[in-house]
């Protein structure tokens, strides 16, 4: 998703790259959206799988018509020069769904950069006695039982 963010901002920026390169990465990423209808089988019971395909599916479908009239409607915010709006009104639009996608990646990023900031945590934490309260792993099996667990606090 990154490198699709990238290549379409090189699009809308007009960066002077031969246009086979974006265009590429443009049509590979936009291509993998596919692998969902396969993926969502793995998150519903085998009767619902159908179910939920088609309602992906569906999504696909109006999520690119709502951002092609949305597209649209920023484009006609500009006046149309000679039958044609300027490269700035498209730079706008597309600059704006960048924007869009850019926010999902973050949030869609969030919850990994999380644990990935909890693993290395304690490299960087400071030493026991100089921290406020100190709160120890609790290890949980799938069976419930709890392993170890250790709590100090000090108010």
């Amino acid at each position: 998703m990154a490198q699709f963010i990238v290549a379409e901002l090189a699009l809308v920026l007009r960066i002077p790259l031969p246009s086979l390169l974006p265009w590429s990465i443009v049509s590979v990423a936009g291509a993998a959206s596919v692998l969902s209808l396969a993926a969502i089988a793995d998150y519903f019971p085998r009767e619902f799988a159908a179910r939920a395909n088609s309602a992906l599916n569906l999504l696909h479908f109006g999520w690119a018509f709502t951002m092609q009239y949305g597209i649209g409607l920023v484009v006609e915010q500009w006046l149309s020069q000679d039958g044609h709006y300027p490269v700035a009104a498209y730079q706008a639009a597309f600059g704006l769904s960048l924007a869009l996608q850019a926010a999902a990646l973050v949030w869609f990023a969030i919850p990994r950069l999380r644990a990935f900031g909890k693993h290395f945590y304690f490299l960087f934490a400071p030493p026991p006695a100089e921290r406020d309260s100190q709160v120890g792993l609790v290890t949980v099996p799938l069976d419930g039982a709890v392993l170890e667990a250790r709590e100090r606090m000090e108010w």
